[in-house]
């Protein structure tokens, strides 16, 4: 595990998000660049990458929802 992606899952672990878990509101990331394109940019690179398809979610609306109520900031990556 790199440290962006450490950085990562420690960010989203209050939200109950995982990277490449088995639940609808879990990351699935496709291109391992994400991880320091997010923490570089913030939600904008997030976004980016989203839209570039280096990562997906089937459900992110919900993903979205869980990122808000744990307090994440604007700034702070998905």
């Amino acid at each position: 595990m790199s440290r962006a992606q450490d950085v990562m899952t420690n960010l989203l672990a209050p939200a109950d998000i995982r990277i490449n878990g088995d639940r609808p509101w879990d990351l699935h990331v496709h291109d391992r660049r994400f991880f320091s394109r997010v923490l570089a940019s913030g939600t904008f690179g997030s976004g980016e990458s989203y839209m570039d398809r280096s990562w997906d979610c089937d459900a992110l609306d919900e993903m979205c929802c869980r990122a808000i109520r744990s307090g994440l900031e604007p700034s702070t990556p998905l």
